[in-house]
């Protein structure tokens, strides 16, 4: 994902969402408050910089720089103690022009979605600025003539406290731009429902801690807090407990001064800063980690909702197709038994009384060829009417359409052994889901008798009973071995059975390895109706078994 990036002729309902001016006329007081809690290396200004130049458009740079550097210029000499004119305007206006320079370099980001990506350049830009503006500042103060002994230490700590400013202020303000242009959005959310002041709390309780020998590890234990809320409950509040945690090192800080007792810390000038930035620096980049993750597991979550109700759809119109399909079979078997059928019953029963009456043995002959011909016509009706709907799996049900219904004749016919294993209360399946299932086993067969089975076949249907739902699985197994089926061109008789198995949403598989079994189909039915028939509940149910034929 990529942050989408506005034009800097953004209307006054696009970037803010509101006039930029009264952000900017805000600018100077923030710029002076900021400054005010600012203590030994925590420059808060900075992120307040930072965030200001990627929110406002370019044409409203200059002024802020303006803004900036009156503000500035009142706190320069205590900041820095210069005493040449041109180094305090040097050491004024180059943090704004350094700042403004990578922000306009790097691009300016101004969506509201913050992705890891966006967070990540932020922050590479956040600390480019505060190195590059403590080296500049470090040289203009050796310059003016500050003993260059200390120059290092100056840069670090210049560069930490811009540092801790662009950390603690900048991800701040651009939640409150997000609460400026939706004033809808909820602060409890934002807040973290209240857990954002546990990390303040720690440190600024750990900070008072009077006679606390090594402090390292306390404080390093009241950033648990920040990276739990930075995983929990994402950037927004991370930004919060951020500012909250430098408020309240501010202030602490303060009231020592005030109180006229130094703060006591077993930490080199600046060690606490830089750990306090790394650390917001990692809870800020997991929390935009955790943002991006929950937004995409949202998304992906409502496509697989969108994409199974699209599936039983595709599902119901699949069975509703198979059902007209059956019906339309149906229909069509009962028109050729109900007419062709007697028909050639009625032809068969004249050529008889015309044989009967002829006494020309010619004649005799070629009735009795006739009367052959429509006998054997009138079996071929029978085998298409059984295939296209077989009575007896509307008479008579499911296990006995498979024991000795027509799939059964057929597979004998052809000299194949034939068993059927059929266990559970299969008969009281439903009606539709009988139907397919001997569709399935009718298809099976008929591939098996055609391409070769071994001279075995088996057909097992295993019904598990159930209060909220039946374990129902088949398999059909032949003694063929392995077989030869393209993988890119299936067979119509296999595709047929597939189509079926996905109309009834069972896992199904073919083997063409070794026909152990050959068909495997799982599915789940219906809770089924109690039947007084079935076999009681405390013993197991024997299987029903076809006779076995050689």
């Amino acid at each position: 994902m990529r942050a989408t990036q506005l034009p800097d002729s953004t209307p006054r309902t696009g970037l803010l969402g509101r006039s930029e001016n009264l952000w900017l006329a805000l600018y100077g007081p923030a710029w002076l408050g900021l400054y005010m809690l600012s203590t030994g290396v925590w420059f808060l200004p900075a992120g307040l910089r930072l965030a200001t130049l990627a929110i406002l458009p370019v044409r409203l740079w200059w002024p802020m720089a303006a803004i900036e550097w009156a503000a500035a210029a009142l706190m320069a000499h205590a900041r820095w103690g210069l005493d040449s004119p041109l180094a305090m305007v040097c050491a004024v206006t180059m943090p704004w022009l350094i700042y403004a320079g990578l922000v306009h370099v790097a691009g300016r980001t101004t969506t509201l979605v913050m992705t890891p990506q966006w967070m990540g350049r932020q922050l590479t830009v956040g600390l480019g600025a505060a190195v590059a503006t403590g080296l500049a500042v470090t040289l203009v103060v050796m310059l003016d003539g500050v003993p260059t002994r200390d120059a290092l230490g100056r840069l670090f700590a210049y560069a930490v406290g811009d540092l801790i400013g662009v950390m603690t202020v900048a991800p701040l303000l651009l939640v409150l731009r997000e609460h400026w242009i939706d004033p809808t959005r909820d602060w409890a959310i934002t807040l973290g429902n209240g857990t954002v002041a546990l990390p303040a709390l720690c440190l600024v309780l750990i900070l008072a801690l009077p006679g606390m020998a090594d402090m390292r590890y306390p404080v390093l234990i009241s950033s648990l807090p920040l990276l739990w809320i930075a995983h929990r409950h994402g950037w927004r509040a991370c930004a919060v407990s951020l500012g909250l945690i430098a408020l309240g090192r501010c202030l602490v800080e303060i009231g020592f001064g005030w109180a006229g007792q130094p703060l006591q810390l077993r930490f080199a000038r600046g060690q606490l800063e830089l750990f306090a930035a790394v650390i917001g620096a990692a809870a800020l980049l997991v929390a935009a980690n955790a943002d991006a993750v929950r937004v995409q597991s949202s998304a992906v979550r409502t496509l697989s909702q969108r994409l199974w109700a699209q599936a039983q759809e595709l599902r119901a119109t699949a069975t509703r197709l198979a059902s007209q399909q059956e019906q339309e079979r149906r229909h069509l078997g009962a028109e050729l038994h109900d007419a062709l059928g007697q028909d050639m019953t009625a032809i068969a029963t004249r050529l008889r009384l015309l044989q009967r009456r002829t006494s020309n043995d010619h004649i005799d002959e070629q009735l009795e060829d006739l009367r052959n011909l429509v006998t054997t016509a009138h079996g071929h009706l029978r085998d298409a009417i059984n295939h296209l709907h077989p009575v007896s799996l509307t008479r008579f049900g499911l296990v006995r359409a498979l024991t000795v219904g027509p799939v059964a004749e057929m597979v004998r016919n052809a000299g194949v052994r034939y068993d059927c294993v059929i266990r559970g209360p299969v008969p009281r399946v439903p009606a539709d889901i009988a139907t397919m299932l001997y569709r399935i086993a009718q298809e099976a067969a008929t591939n098996a008798v055609r391409h070769g089975c071994g001279g075995f076949l088996q057909i097992e249907i295993a019904l598990e009973g159930g209060d909220t739902g039946n374990p129902l699985t088949l398999r059909i197994t032949d003694h063929a071995g392995e077989l030869q089926v393209p993988a890119e061109r299936l067979g119509h008789g296999l595709q047929s059975i597939r189509d079926r198995a996905d109309a009834l949403g069972a896992a199904y598989r073919f083997n063409a390895r070794s026909g152990l079994p050959r068909h495997w189909l799982q599915m789940r039915v219906p809770a089924l109706e109690p039947d007084a028939s079935d076999a009681a509940p405390d013993r197991p149910l024997e299987p029903t078994r076809a006779p076995h034929d050689a």
